[in-house]
């Protein structure tokens, strides 16, 4: 007899917790079997009241517990995750696109002094700068606060063509612009908007590729030659952004930034130093909690 009325308490409480049997209908079913022999108990630390859910059975005894108390460690989880996102805790990162305005006086330098270059005319602008189109990279760590640490660069590059000499010889130049290093920014956020201001402090690197060709000629290059110049930098790129968040996760963002290159030794020895300011915009698409 206690089986069989343990049993129909469980049963009755499970269609309850399901929706099948009211709970008026469980509470009142399960109290008049329980009311005979069968005592229905609270677990240890369990709230009454709502649809019950049996959760162990010995001889005479029913344990339940609250079907609201099953639901609140997941709303628990939910305020955290909640908590850290209003927080600014969490990782983020994405990839960007940019365009720059490059300061090439040292390369027209170099091809002023340089032996291989000297004596060929390139078709620059009149103007030290040049535009560069270039992609790059981020990764950010929430540490709270609207504060974020993390790493990051970009790459651009654009070429040069000179005028035919020695009859139908032409020679392109290709100048490679690097640079990357270590991201602090801080952020405020108001509703989806998330505004930004930091720097990247590292280093980087300033290539200049050569090749041969001919005039009229989609081949060019000479494996016997070694066509490469390179100056190292060290690289400060100060920035300010603002990006909207579609989503908690997804994001898109527009940074206007100052990089600094300083170069010590220069394409040596006919550029020993030099330094220059290349401003640029960029466009991020970010994944990750931006806070």
């Amino acid at each position: 007899m206690h089986t069989f009325k343990s049993t129909g308490v469980w049963i009755i409480l499970c269609l309850s917790s399901i929706g099948i049997v009211s709970s008026s209908a469980a509470d009142s079913t399960a109290t008049a079997i329980s009311n005979s022999d069968t005592a229905v108990q609270q677990a240890p630390g369990v709230r009454k009241g709502g649809n019950a859910i049996v959760i162990k059975e010995t001889r005479d005894t029913v344990y339940v517990v609250d079907a609201s108390s099953v639901r609140e460690p997941a709303g628990d989880v939910r305020d955290k995750v909640d908590h850290f996102h209003e927080k600014g805790f969490g990782v983020c990162g994405g990839p960007l696109y940019g365009l720059y305005a490059v300061n090439i006086n040292p390369v027209k330098r170099l091809c002023e002094k340089d032996p291989f270059l000297a004596g060929k005319t390139f078709h620059f602008s009149h103007t030290s700068y040049e535009p560069f189109g270039g992609v790059g990279g981020m990764g950010c760590i929430g540490i709270g606060n609207g504060f974020r640490i993390g790493g990051g660069g970009m790459h651009a590059r654009k070429s040069f063509i000179s005028e035919l000499f020695s009859g139908d010889s032409i020679l392109s130049i290709t100048v490679h612009v690097g640079y990357g290093g270590f991201i602090v920014e801080k952020a405020a956020k108001i509703r989806k908007w998330n505004i930004k201001g930091g720097g990247i402090i590292g280093g980087g690197t300033m290539d200049i590729k050569a090749a041969y060709g001919k005039s009229g000629s989609a081949f060019e290059g000479d494996e016997d030659e070694d066509l490469k110049a390179t100056a190292h930098f060290f690289s400060l790129c100060p920035y300010y952004g603002i990006s909207y968040s579609f989503f908690r996760i997804f994001h898109i963002g527009a940074d206007v930034s100052l990089p600094i290159f300083i170069s010590v030794d220069g394409f040596s020895p006919w550029v020993p130093d030099f330094y220059t300011i290349n401003p640029g915009i960029s466009l991020k698409i970010i994944f990750g909690n931006l806070g």
